[in-house]
């Protein structure tokens, strides 16, 4: 699949964007305890640089079984992403913005946000990743 931005409308408050990276990556906090999380990156139309974000593994595991797709399947796909800029103070103290994924959905074939029903079950046992 190309990696080019398709030319579509896209919803109010959402980019159109493709996926460049999904990556898996595991955690662990001091006090011992370990997460994990997936990340990736985007090219958004109307954005100078890549966009970054995150989800939990259940959460991703339960969307992208939702959507049918795996993890290796992602790179390439045309999807719609909403953005927020998260503010942050540098180690010399000044203030900076960075722009970050609040919301990722993936197109189905007719252009339209792929959701993920309120009422969805349990994720399966096969994690996509």
């Amino acid at each position: 699949m190309s990696k080019e931005i398709e030319t579509r409308k896209a919803p109010e408050g959402f980019l159109n964007a493709v996926i460049m990276s999904v990556e898996k990556k595991d955690y662990s906090t001091k006090d011992g305890r370990s997460f994990s999380k997936i990340l990736f990156s985007v090219v958004a139309e109307g954005e100078r640089t890549a966009l970054k974000g995150s989800m939990s593994v259940e959460y991703a595991t339960k969307y992208f079984n939702f959507c049918g797709v795996k993890g290796s399947e992602l790179v390439g796909k045309p999807c719609y992403v909403s953005v927020r800029d998260e503010v942050f103070l540098n180690k010399a103290g000044d203030p900076c913005t960075a722009r970050k994924i609040r919301f990722l959905n993936l197109i189905d074939e007719d252009g339209n946000r792929l959701l993920l029903p309120r009422d969805e079950k349990e994720p399966s046992a096969e994690l996509p990743f």
